[in-house]
Parts: structure tokens; sequence; C-alpha cells
């Protein structure tokens, strides 16, 4: 369970908080449960209690580009009522459970134990985060605070709705997704930046397949490939992340693509660095936790000597990359047939450097291929976009994704497309 402390945070934290939940900022710990002797099961059999202040909120939920139901509970405490109440707060312990409407309390839990932070001043405030994949349905809640040294807490029960998506396209896609989904933890952010929620432990992608089938007659190669760079009007620092696991997430859902015959291959660069993350990986083996260590790996604010004088041909070197990977001998050969070529990709609404040198790929070098381009909303900064222009010759259709929602319905309609591929 995550805990950000200072009041500051919590006020500007509400204006992140959906950014920070479309980022699957989850820190649910399946593994760990609480100690034997704070009496978790004893007291969600009981009624709800109260021995001092607190607020319990359920924050809105969301769905992520991931395609996953994401729900918060954010739970403050204010530390001058808490030293006030005479609560020990090195031995105060956070419990968040989930169950079924029909009473069954799924296993595992959101724990976490507060650790005080040195100089904590009684005018701040704690805020803890519960946080979990749910499938739509109904669900209970019981969020509990305890006192180990002195045997008290509280006890708040509630209920909850994860409504399915309004006309639904893709209404079966979480079919054989777990009811409840714990991702690994985050590492939580310092105190200083705790309102900057920082980029999701792979665990954040969820567990489970989804049910993406795609009833092509002939057979499909799709290439995913994702640019993982921010546009030059981002600030880097801060977004860079960001920016990258939204892109990633949208990969994620795309290399789980379900032909009757051929794959999906997955491909990532970012642009202004000249650096790859994957290259033409099958999609049910690319290994998504190498490929976020590798992200995370990545200093926002530097960029190599031999990668900053590229920087006036990205356009071209784009162009390259993105022959090299669908020219790369293929591995969805059936029956010796040679699959159809489908090209999607994935970017933030991006402008290369001040000064690059436009190029566009040579359509020619790429025969019958068809072209997708998904271009995210970007986190800030101004929608301008220069990738449509290096893929103008493969005549992209276009799809623009300011929502997950979005997302879903252009996945729904690539689905319908290619399931009609000849």
């Amino acid at each position: 369970m995550q805990i950000v402390v200072n009041v500051a945070v919590i006020c500007r934290g509400f204006r992140i908080s959906a950014l920070a939940a479309v980022l699957g900022a989850a820190s649910c710990v399946l593994s760990q449960p609480p100690p034997a002797d704070v009496p978790v099961d004893q007291w969600l059999q009981g009624s709800a209690r109260q021995d001092f202040p607190w607020q319990v909120h359920v924050e809105p939920i969301l769905l992520t580009f991931q395609q996953r139901h994401l729900v918060q509970i954010r739970t403050a405490f204010a530390i001058g009522k808490l030293l006030k109440a005479g609560v020990s707060l090195p031995d105060l312990h956070f419990i968040t459970k989930f169950g079924t409407e029909d009473g069954r309390w799924f296993p595992g839990q959101c724990y976490s134990r507060f650790e005080p932070p040195p100089g904590l001043s009684p005018r701040e405030q704690v805020a803890s985060y519960a946080s979990v994949y749910l499938r739509p349905g109904r669900y209970k809640v019981g969020v509990m605070a305890y006192d180990s040294l002195h045997r008290r807490g509280n006890l708040w029960k509630g209920e909850l709705v994860v409504p399915r998506e309004k006309d639904d396209p893709l209404p079966d896609m979480d079919a054989d997704l777990p009811s409840i989904d714990y991702p690994v933890s985050i590492q939580p952010p310092s105190r200083g930046d705790a309102n900057l929620p920082t980029l999701a432990h792979p665990g954040g992608f969820g567990e489970g397949k989804l049910r993406l089938p795609v009833s092509n007659p002939h057979p499909i190669q799709v290439d995913v490939v994702a640019n993982l760079s921010p546009s030059a009007l981002t600030p880097e620092r801060t977004y860079y992340h960001r920016n990258a696991i939204f892109l990633l997430q949208v990969s994620n859902v795309l290399s789980q693509l379900d032909f009757n015959s051929g794959c999906v291959r997955f491909s990532a660069i970012d642009l202004l660095r000249q650096k790859t993350f994957a290259v033409g990986e099958i999609g049910p083996e690319v290994d998504w936790d190498k490929v976020v260590s590798t992200l995370q790996a990545t200093e926002p604010n530097k960029i190599d000597a031999h990668a900053l004088a590229s920087q006036k041909i990205a356009p071209s070197l784009f162009a390259k990359f993105l022959q090299e990977v669908i020219t790369k001998p293929s591995a969805c050969r059936v029956n010796g047939q040679e699959p159809r070529h489908v090209l999607i990709v994935v970017s933030d609404a991006f402008l290369f450097p001040l000064k690059a040198e436009m190029t566009e790929v040579d359509a020619h070098a790429l025969p019958n291929l068809r072209c997708y381009y998904l271009e995210m909303e970007p986190v800030v900064g101004l929608r301008f976009d220069e990738i449509a222009r290096v893929l103008k010759p493969l005549h992209p259709e276009r799809f623009a994704l300011v929502h997950p929602i979005h997302f879903r319905r252009t996945l729904a309609q690539i689905i319908a497309t290619l399931g009609k591929s000849n």
C-alpha cells in the first residue's frame, strides 16, 4: 500500500490521481500478509468501528490503457489527531481487503506498516492508497487501520460497483482475467516528490490474457512499433516514464491479438536517444519485465553525444528502423504461406527536434503493407505531430487515443478490419 506524506502533497495529489491510476500505480501485496497479531479475520467478521480520526474514500474507478479496471481506496489521517488519540505511529498497520457480493473475501490483501519519516510534523497528514484490478461486478471492501501496540484501530466496510463500459465494443475482452488482480508493488516516491508517482513495476500490467480473437482467413503478421520518446515539447524529467508506460500498456494489449493464423511482433525505440528496447519479438514471448527495467534505468535528462548528434537525422533513422523491423525474417509462416504484413505504430503526438531533416519511409521497400498509426494524447504540451509525416507514403489509418476507451474502440475496429483481410 503506497504511503504519501505531507499535507501539501495530499492537496496536489487530487489533480494527478487520474494520471497515477491510468499508469497502474498499484501496490497491493498478495504474498505479504500482515503480522499474526493484527486480527484482520476476526475484525472483518464484526461491525465497523473507529478508535481514532480518519477518512476513507473510494476513488473514481478507472479503465487503464491495458484495459483493466483500476480500483483505488484512499485512507487519510491527520498526524496531530493520531498523536492526540495516543496512536503509536511505528505500530500503525494498514490493511484493505476485497470480497464478493455474497460475502466471501478474496485471498490476499493490500498491506503496509507506517514508517514515520524523520522530522514528521503534527501538522502533516498521511494518505494510504490501496489499489487492485477488478473485473466488472459488485464487491465488498474492508479497510482497517490497527495500532498493534495498544490493540486499537478502525474498521470501515463498504461496497462498490465496477461498471461495464457503455456500449462496449469488446464485451468479452476480460472474460479470462482473474476477478481480482494484485499487481506487484512499486517503489514509493521520495518525500519531496510524493505527488509524482513513479513508473509502475511490470507487475502493473496485470495477470491473465485478454480475449482478442481475430478470424482472419489469411495469415497475418502484425508488427507493433512503439516510440517511447515523449515529444520535444514535453518536459522529460517529469513525464518521460509516464508517457512510456501508457505506450507500453497499449503495446501489451496489441501483442495479445489472437489470430486464426499469424502472429504479432513487438518492437520499441526511443527516437531521441536512438535506443532500442525490443526488435521483432513475438508478442507472447516479450519479457515485459526486462523492457520496463531497461526503461526505468534510462535517465530522462541525459542523451549521449552520439544520439544528440543524430537528432538532426532522427526522422531518417526512424524510417530505417521501421524498414528493419518489417523486413526481419518472419516467424509467422503457416503451411508455407507468406503472411500479409500489418504495421501498427504507437507514439505520443510527437515533434522531432528543431531543424531535424524530415524524411518519409520508402513505401517501395515495404510493398502491400497495411499501416495504422495510434497517436497518444500527450500528457502535457501542445498536440503537434510529425510521426505521421514519416509514415505518409504508407497511407496510415490514424487513430487518436485520448482515453483508454478510445483505444478499446480503436482495437475493436482494427480487429474487425483484420478479420476481413483476404
